[in-house]
């Protein structure tokens, strides 16, 4: 019995001790959170949340805090308080015009496209022999850069770069913005990076290179040289003298000493052609035809037999002609006649006193059909065409034939047809001069 009256009383006791100390630690936390002070008002009215605002107007009872980097309030758990880069629309369309540098981005997406970047590089028979490219071991990643041409804006019409079966590998910058990779076992040129140690063509160390003077051409990219070497698709052009070259096009080059020729449809290999490079010019442009003071050269890099310096015209894509030859791509077309030869209405035929001339597919020999003596070859013009044939007229108003398909079965009159009142009719064939 009496050890049970104390048992009775000790338990009430323990309760008694454990309230207090719940209450104790409810006040103590209350007032530390501010929700309660000493003052008497206080007690009556507690400090409700959001009326504790700090001097960035921050609600402290809220969870929220100032952040310096982001000039916001914010909550800790629920957003970091770091620095995020971004890029802008304009960054990012700089990038795809002068291609990506590695300072402008973050270490890790720099080395993630460092990676790609020689991951990319396939075999290549070009500038380098087979072999498995791999980052060398002096990369110096903060001086790295990825050079013009190497990168394209995702979305950027690309269909007069590129033909429609060449793939570009899409690359996620951390932005969430996307560049194209230009993957080189789909160009006939190595696509080039540099740091402060090298020049990389291709995925490999263009050798003597030097990166502080390293360029490429901005009009004709094949071309790229430094203070002292010139090179054409990865291939050093030998004995170029890189402080005189100049590009006058994709094919001809010159520097003081002589004139390079590039055989970009052919072999792919650059040689030194026999001209005087003090005189050496470009006759059009656009075109791949060149003289100096002695000789007119073709698209081919040779010399062109029979040709004249002082008359010598470019006619068409197809056709040139001095004041005694006329040539066909740099060849010279046997008997026909120089002083006449001429373009009718503009068309893709020709004529002079004696032939009609046609040219469609580009490296051809031109077809070649007599003009009868009835017909006035000096009036003679295009009048339209169908799905088989072409018709011309003279200035007796008659009608002459001849098919696209059998040229060589000459030019024919269309019996009791008058050029005045002759109308073609065979639906979506049809077309005029």
């Amino acid at each position: 019995m009496i050890i049970n009256n104390k048992r009775g009383f000790i338990i009430p006791i323990i309760i008694l001790i454990i309230a207090v100390a719940v209450l104790g630690g409810g006040y103590y936390y209350a007032k530390k959170i501010g929700y309660i002070t000493d003052k008497p008002s206080d007690i009556l009215h507690p400090l409700l949340v959001g009326g504790d605002k700090d001097v960035h107007g921050c609600i402290g009872s809220a969870g929220y805090s100032w952040c310096e980097v982001k000039q916001k309030c914010l909550r800790v758990w629920e957003e970091k308080c770091e620095k995020v880069t971004t890029y802008s629309d304009s960054q990012i369309a700089k990038w795809s015009k002068i291609g990506i540098y590695s300072n402008n981005l973050p270490d890790t997406t720099i080395q993630y496209l460092i990676n790609e970047y020689f991951s990319q590089m396939l075999d290549s028979d070009l500038a380098h022999p087979a072999t498995n490219p791999q980052i060398p071991s002096d990369l110096d990643q903060k001086t790295f850069t990825f050079l013009p041409r190497t990168y394209y804006q995702t979305g950027q019409d690309l269909s007069k770069i590129f033909d429609k079966n060449t793939i570009l590998t899409p690359i996620t910058l951390t932005t969430g913005e996307s560049v194209l990779l230009l993957p080189y076992s789909f160009s006939v040129y190595p696509y080039y990076a540099k740091d402060k140690n090298h020049v990389y063509a291709g995925g490999k160390i263009l050798l003597k290179a030097d990166p502080v003077t390293f360029t490429l051409s901005e009009s004709f990219f094949p071309y790229t040289k430094d203070k002292n070497y010139v090179w054409i698709a990865g291939h050093m052009i030998d004995k170029a003298d890189a402080p005189t070259f100049v590009i006058l096009n994709l094919f001809y080059t010159k520097d003081k000493n002589q004139v390079y020729f590039y055989d970009h449809y052919g072999s792919q290999n650059t040689s030194i052609i026999d001209a005087d490079s003090s005189t050496f010019q470009l006759i059009a442009e656009d075109n791949s035809f060149a003289k100096d003071a002695k000789h007119v050269f073709g698209p081919d890099g040779k010399i062109i037999t029979g040709a004249d310096i002082s008359t010598f015209v470019i006619i068409d894509k197809h056709f040139e002609k001095s004041k005694n030859n006329v040539f066909f791509q740099g060849k010279i077309i046997p008997g026909a006649d120089a002083t006449t030869f001429a373009t009718i209405n503009g068309t893709s035929y020709f004529k002079d006193t004696y032939h009609l001339y046609s040219s469609t597919n580009y490296g051809e020999a031109p077809k070649v059909v007599s003009i009868p003596l009835y017909i006035d070859a000096a009036t003679l013009e295009f009048i339209g065409g169908d799905c088989d044939s072409s018709y011309f007229k003279d200035k007796n108003n008659r009608v002459y034939q001849i098919s696209f398909y059998y040229f060589e079965g000459g030019i024919k009159l269309v019996a009791g047809a008058d050029s005045r009142s002759f109308k073609i009719y065979s639906g979506s064939c049809k077309f005029e001069p």
